[in-house]
């Protein structure tokens, strides 16, 4: 419209086992023995060759040698030993696990944003593309005239002064001079945004302190006063964040023009505005239709819900207020810690699984368009809602930098942060397109820059780098 591992280290292999050497086999050798015979025999009584030999007078014949005893078998050597068994092999070393993606860091995301300000720029051809009559305003196009008023949605010219600061490309402090003095032309005694028609829309008068027109600044602020009360009513027709942030914005700006002590004590009712609506639960609770105008279909549901990605326009305020009014902070930062809460609250669908709008996104974490359990209309599951990460990131690392300053755990906004992020990668990396009768970095609607931007601002200001 964007969750480090160490590699596994291979064990060492076992050497192979000798086997033993064998015995010495011995063999033994018997020697073999002659026997000798008697000479003589006793006189009496002798043997039967004597009385013999006595008869016939004449001696006896030697005896037959007695044969040789046959050798003695040689002893069987000694089997040899079986060898010893071959080890067991080596276990093959795991496999190394996939290295997890480098953490998504905000100069990186600000690369990218650079490209996409070309065609905010209205600098249709950039990086190669050469667009033709097939690129209409169905897709983005659009030009300076007195009825266009949606690019200039969260203030045009104040976000190309960010872009300015964030890189401190000059290109981009030019631009912003520019669309300053065109807005200035076209904004009313009144504080209106001419372009506009059919209503008095405070939603596009702003106050630039960087502006040398005073009078203008005076007219925007004065618009915003009359356009939105300093305390809530049920019986509002419309209540948003976004309102809020407007006259919330409008009065801290304006006290830098003016130093009125009458813009601070307006800021300061906006902020506890909040806490009003709040009625203290962790999140300003309205209707969906008190704050969408009806539901889908004509219906008028009751639901109660809140948006996130308008709340973070809230407290990019909030976060300017405190830097002049430091005694307001805490209150702020429980409000941002709160709201954080009450987002990360499975219940609540502050946040949810990509795989529920496609198996694609599945591992991608989204905000929510509206928030509160509700799945009607808006409140429900949709592509679209991954162009909100950044903004959603740009609040979530001032709830870090408030839970940081309340003494409070951080890790599961910092988990949260990494998620915003890296689904603002792949909302970047959707609208990169090939078509090239089209733009490349595609912006529709425009006012898609305008938050896109405010959310990286957000992000490098409140160091979530």
């Amino acid at each position: 419209m964007t969750n480090i591992k160490r590699h596994g280290q291979a064990g060492s292999l076992q050497a192979l086992a000798r086997p033993a050497a064998g015995g010495t086999l011995r063999r033994t050798h018997q020697t073999a023995w002659t026997l000798l015979f008697a000479a003589a025999l006793a006189a009496c009584g002798g043997s039967e060759p004597d009385a013999l030999q006595q008869a016939s007078g004449s001696p006896a014949p030697a005896p037959a040698p007695a044969p040789a005893p046959a050798p003695a078998p040689a002893p069987a050597p000694a089997p040899a030993p079986a060898p010893a068994p071959a080890p067991a092999p080596a276990p093959a070393p795991a496999p190394a696990p996939a290295p997890a993606p480098a953490p998504v860091t905000s100069s990186a995301l600000l690369v990218t944003l650079q490209n996409f300000a070309e065609t905010a720029a209205r600098n249709w051809n950039f990086a190669g593309h050469s667009v033709t009559d097939q690129f209409t305003s169905a897709q983005g196009r659009w030009d300076y005239t007195d009825t266009t008023y949606e690019p200039w949605l969260f203030d045009r010219a104040d976000v190309w002064r960010m872009m300015f600061e964030l890189t401190r490309n000059t290109k981009w402090q030019t631009q912003a001079n520019s669309d300053l003095a065109y807005y200035e032309s076209r904004l009313s005694a009144e504080g209106f945004f001419l372009n506009k028609t059919g209503e008095q829309d405070t939603k596009y008068s702003y106050v630039h302190p960087w502006s040398t027109n005073t009078a203008k600044q005076t007219a925007a602020y004065n618009a915003t006063v009359a356009g939105f009360p300093n305390t809530y009513s049920t019986g509002a027709g419309l209540w948003t964040e976004r309102e809020l942030w407007v006259a919330l914005n409008a009065a801290v700006k304006y006290h830098t023009v003016s130093n009125s002590t009458a813009a601070l004590s307006r800021a300061q009712a906006m902020v506890d505005q909040w806490d009003q609506v709040c009625a203290g639960r962790k999140a300003p609770l309205v209707s969906y239709t008190q704050h969408e105008g009806g539901g889908p279909g004509g219906t008028t549901p009751s639901d109660l819900i809140s948006s996130p990605w308008m709340s973070a326009l809230y407290f990019q305020a909030a976060r300017l207020y405190i830097e002049k009014v430091p005694s307001a902070a805490n209150q702020v930062y429980r409000q941002a810690s709160d709201y954080f809460d009450w987002m990360n609250t499975p219940g609540t669908r502050g946040f949810y699984s990509g795989s529920e709008v496609g198996s694609e996104y599945a591992g991608l974490v989204f905000p929510s368009y509206l928030a509160g359990g509700s799945l009607i209309g808006d409140a429900g599951p949709d592509v679209g809602n991954m162009d909100h990460a950044l903004d959603v990131a740009g609040f979530v690392a001032f709830a870090i930098k408030a839970k940081t300053a309340l003494g409070l755990p951080t890790a599961a906004a910092q988990q949260r942060l990494a998620d915003m992020k890296a689904t603002a990668v792949v909302a970047f990396a959707e609208s990169t397109r090939t078509t090239l009768y089209l733009p490349k970095y595609r912006i529709n609607p425009p006012r898609k820059f305008n938050w896109w931007t405010r959310g990286l601002y957000e992000l490098v200001a409140n160091g979530g780098a």
